[in-house]
């Protein structure tokens, strides 16, 4: 019985602890200049087919049924490929946009959700496309976010400016 007891004292004091875990506020930003107009880069960056050509693990991004690609509360599912192979769908929803400048997503499959901002500034004869991510999370997964996003980021911008770079080259 004793050992029993003790079991359930350590499991309570387990449970107290994780419902004490304080969560830490984190974010990364990062930009790039684009030698294009910002029109071109928005219809880019909004083009949902787009997404794979910038996303090496994604297969594909789907427009849910509700409020269109443009209306606050529009949503999208991501289909993507893990490293060991396993196929995850992740569920995003528009929370904010300013069109032609800046469009706010939130993450809502996961249980510390990710927000991610794009936007848009004129700038010398190009523009600044601004990638920032915040979350709220344990220190733990804290860690992991700031370890990743840095890379993430990086690769992200540099192919949305190599894509329509070149588009843009092509067409002049």
């Amino acid at each position: 019985m004793e050992k029993l007891e003790q079991r359930w004292a350590r499991r309570r004091a387990e449970a107290t602890a994780e419902a004490t875990t304080v969560d830490e506020n984190v974010s990364h930003s990062d930009s790039v200049w684009i030698a294009a107009p910002p029109s071109l880069v928005w219809a880019f960056i909004r083009d949902l087919a787009a997404v794979a050509l910038t996303h090496d693990d994604v297969i594909c991004v789907l427009q849910m049924p509700g409020p269109t690609q443009d209306e606050i509360g529009s949503r999208v599912c991501g289909v993507f490929r893990q490293p060991d192979g396993t196929i995850l769908g992740s569920v995003s929803e528009l929370v904010d946009i300013e069109p032609a400048r800046r469009e706010v997503w939130r993450e809502r499959s996961v249980h510390h959700p990710v927000t991610s901002t794009a936007a848009l500034t004129d700038d010398r004869g190009g523009c600044e496309l601004r990638l920032t991510f915040q979350a709220t999370a344990p220190r733990q997964l804290a860690d992991i976010y700031l370890r990743d996003w840095p890379a993430w980021t990086n690769k992200y911008l540099s192919r949305v400016k190599a894509y329509i770079e070149a588009a843009e080259h092509q067409r002049s």
